[in-house]
């Protein structure tokens, strides 16, 4: 029996030490999100556009649209007093990655309902110097938002705007559109993100701590070696106790 039930353990560690090493994901899909920390998104002007901190890298426009910046968390984000519509471009910004989704939050005023909002965001994904302007992305209606409270919004990058910017471009540009139908007002926007979706590729035939299964993991993996050469170090002293 007290084999049987270190084995198990064993068993359950080896995968414990799997996921710390590679990332484990529910579902299948294997989401990177291009963070600020990243190799592709370490210049300051790539972490100024997606915090929306700085009006030097965003040039707003529209029939009496005036923007500033405003305090949020402890970090600036970008506050739009809007007429009727307005438009967001943004500096052009490097992302090698073939981004699929487009995130952002945006908090309407107080006096915006879904009764009389009527409102849309829509986002556009452009490549400077690759020809490839404004490609449309989503649409969402903003009726939903609850007045004075941020709301996330993700818009899925359609297949046709992905095999335009297959691999990432070097001077990426965002824009989004919003119309506040009729509920005009002060509007705040924070936190854009890109993210890219890469299958799960096979490292090696090399079977991870006798579980041929868990040698199909996510991409990259090798490539993050702190988190691998933690785990193997956990892993070394797994096997030690059990010795």
């Amino acid at each position: 029996m007290s084999g049987h039930v270190g084995g198990s353990r064993l068993g359950n560690l080896c995968v414990l030490v799997a996921c710390l090493a590679v990332g484990c994901t529910q579902g299948g899909d294997t989401w990177e999100d291009q963070l600020l920390d990243a190799p592709e998104l370490r210049s300051r002007k790539a972490a100024l556009v997606l915090g929306f901190e700085s009006m030097g890298v965003w040039k707003a426009e529209g029939r009496d649209v005036a923007a500033s910046l405003v305090p949020i968390d402890g970090k600036d984000a970008l506050q739009l007093t809007i007429a009727d519509r307005a438009w967001l471009t943004s500096a052009g910004f490097q992302f090698m990655k073939t981004p699929n989704l487009v995130e952002f939050s945006v908090r309407a005023p107080e006096s915006a309902t879904a009764k009389n909002h009527g409102g849309y965001a829509q986002a556009y994904l452009s490549c400077l110097g690759r020809k490839i302007a404004r490609e449309p992305v989503g649409r969402v209606e903003l009726g939903s938002l609850v007045p004075g409270e941020f709301k996330r919004i993700a818009l899925v990058v359609p297949e046709s705007v992905q095999t335009s910017l297959a691999g990432g471009c070097e001077q990426l540009q965002v824009d989004i559109a919003i119309d506040v139908g009729s509920a005009p007002g002060t509007y705040v926007l924070d936190q854009l993100k890109l993210r890219a979706k890469t299958p799960p590729i096979v490292l090696d035939s090399t079977p991870l701590c006798g579980l041929p299964e868990m040698a199909e993991l996510a991409p990259n993996a090798l490539e993050s070696s702190l988190a691998f050469s933690l785990a193997r170090g956990m892993l070394s002293l797994a096997l030690t106790s059990f010795a």
